[in-house]
């Protein structure tokens, strides 16, 4: 259904497979010309594979390293990616 509002995907990662289905989800929404913002959330960024990392970040438009040092900016970020998809 087409809308004003780009739809935000959020993806939590911890782990390689995870990226992987991430990453190949974002590449299908690309190919479709889904507009979205998309966000992934790692546990621990440090714990995957360099490669997977890579792919991950040319497709990802944010990242967060991890979860629990970075809560305040995430929420922040949320909030003024939701006021500005609005607009």
């Amino acid at each position: 259904i087409e809308g004003r509002i780009k739809p935000i995907f959020m993806f939590g990662l911890q782990s390689d497979d995870k990226v992987n289905v991430a990453t190949i989800t974002l590449h299908q929404f690309d190919r479709w010309q889904v507009p979205n913002l998309s966000i992934g959330v790692f546990e621990d960024q440090s714990e995957i594979g360099r490669k997977t990392l890579a792919r991950f970040t040319d497709i990802v438009d944010r990242q967060v390293s991890n979860l629990h040092g970075n809560r305040d900016r995430l929420a922040g970020f949320l909030s003024e990616s939701a006021e500005a998809l609005r607009n």
